[in-house]
C-alpha cells in the first residue's frame, strides 16, 4: 500500500470524509516470503550488491541491485515503477533478511497517517532474456544494527501479457537468490566526511540532478545529530517542497524524536517567517505522533467515531499550525 507524505496534503483533513479514501497500512504477511517460490520456470529474478559491495558502515547506503528476465520472449510483461506519491514504494519488492533484527525507519510515518496512495511515471516492457534491472536502497525500507545477514527478494513487478484493453494484470511473485552482507560500526570521523561531502554536492551548482537524489539520500540514512541538524536546516530554506522529501524523510525516521522538534521549533525561530511552507505542518504532525493523547489510531474504526475522531485531530492540526505560524511570521499560505 502507498501513503502519501505531508507535501502531498495526505492527511485530506481539509475535505469531507466521505471524498478522502482512508487506508491504513497493512503488515507484511508471515507468508509473504514463500509466495515467490511457485513462479514459472521461465522467470528470472536475479538479486546481487551494487558493484559487488558486501560490508558496510552504519549509516551507509545500501544498493541491491534486482533484475528480472524472461527465456519466453513476449510472454509477460515488466513494470518499471521507482516510486509513488507516498514518497517510497511498498510492495514491489519485498524484502526477507536473516536474522530478521531490522526496523522500519519510517513505519511511525506510514502507519500513522491514511492517505491516497499510488502515481509516479512509470513503462511497462516486454520481458525477455535480457534482464530489466532496478536499483532498491535497502535503507529505505530497513534499518539494521551491526551484524552479517542474508537476504532476498519476492518482486512483483511481472505479470503475464494479455490483450490490449485488459483492465488490469495480476503480478506474479518471483523468489531470487540470497546474497550476504555485512554491517560494521562507522567511527565519528566518517561520518562527518560523508555528511561534509553530500553538504558539498547538494551546494555545488555544477552537481547532476542524479548527484543532489544521492548525496540528500546519504543525509538522511547516516542519522546522526550532525545529519538531522542538516535536514531541519535544508528543509527548511528549501522553497520546493517536492525536493524537501528525503529531508522530512530523514526528521520522521531519527529515532531522536525530541531533538528533531526542538531542531524544527529553533529553525523557525531563525527563520524571519522565510521558511517552507510544509516545514510547520510536519513539525506538527511530529508533535502529535509524539504524544499518546493524540496520536492517529491504530485501530481504524468506521462509522460515527470515527468521523468525530478526525475531526477533532483536524482541528488541533490546525490550531497547532495556526499558532506557529503567528508566533514565527511564517507568510506562506
Amino acid at each position: 500500500m502507498r501513503l502519501q507524505p505531508p507535501w502531498m496534503n495526505s492527511l485530506c483533513l481539509g475535505c469531507a470524509l466521505a471524498a478522502c479514501t482512508l487506508i491504513p497500512v497493512a503488515a507484511v504477511a508471515d507468508d509473504e516470503c514463500d509466495s515467490g517460490r511457485k513462479a514459472p520456470k521461465d522467470l528470472t529474478l536475479s538479486l546481487s550488491m551494487k558493484d559487488g559491495q558486501t560490508v558496510f558502515r552504519e549509516g551507509e547506503i545500501i544498493t541491491l541491485v534486482a533484475r528480472y528476465s524472461s527465456s519466453k520472449r513476449g510472454k509477460y510483461i515488466w513494470n518499471s515503477r521507482s516510486y509513488d506519491r507516498s514518497g517510497r514504494l511498498n510492495g514491489f519488492e519485498i524484502f526477507c533478511i536473516d536474522p530478521d533484527r531490522g526496523t522500519d525507519p519510517l513505519e511511525d510515518y506510514f502507519q500513522s497517517q491514511l492517505a491516497f496512495f499510488g502515481g509516479g511515471l512509470y513503462s511497462e516492457l516486454e520481458l525477455d532474456s535480457s534482464p530489466q534491472p532496478i536499483e532498491l536502497d535497502l535503507n529505505e525500507w530497513q534499518s539494521l544494527p551491526t551484524g552479517s545477514y542474508t537476504i532476498s527478494i519476492v518482486g512483483n513487478r511481472v505479470s503475464r501479457r494479455e490483450e490490449v484493453g485488459s483492465a488490469s494484470r495480476e503480478p506474479i511473485p518471483i523468489k531470487s537468490n540470497s546474497v550476504s552482507f555485512q554491517i560494521v560500526q562507522a567511527d565519528q570521523s566518517w561520518r562527518s566526511t560523508q555528511l561534509a561531502s553530500a553538504a558539498k554536492i547538494l551546494d555545488s551548482p555544477d552537481s547532476t540532478p542524479d548527484q543532489k537524489s544521492h548525496a540528500a539520500r546519504v543525509i538522511r540514512y547516516l542519522g546522526i545529530g550532525e545529519s538531522m541538524e542538516e535536514a531541519v536546516r535544508r528543509f527548511a530554506a528549501t522553497p520546493d517542497n517536492k525536493a524537501t522529501w528525503q529531508f522530512e524523510a530523514a526528521l520522521w525516521g531519527s529515532p531522536y524524536r525530541d531533538a528533531v522538534i526542538r531542531a524544527m521549533i529553533a529553525a523557525l525561530e531563525n527563520s524571519d517567517g522565510k521558511i517552507n511552507r510544509y516545514f510547520v505542518q510536519a513539525l506538527v504532525f511530529l508533535e502529535m505522533e509524539s504524544d499518546p493523547q493524540t496520536r492517529l489510531w491504530q485501530d481504524f474504526r468506521a462509522g460515527p467515531e470515527l468521523s468525530k475522531w478526525w475531526e477533532s485531530y483536524g482541528t488541533e492540526e490546525q490550531r497547532r499550525i495556526l499558532e506557529y505560524q503567528t508566533r514565527y511570521g511564517v507568510t506562506h499560505d
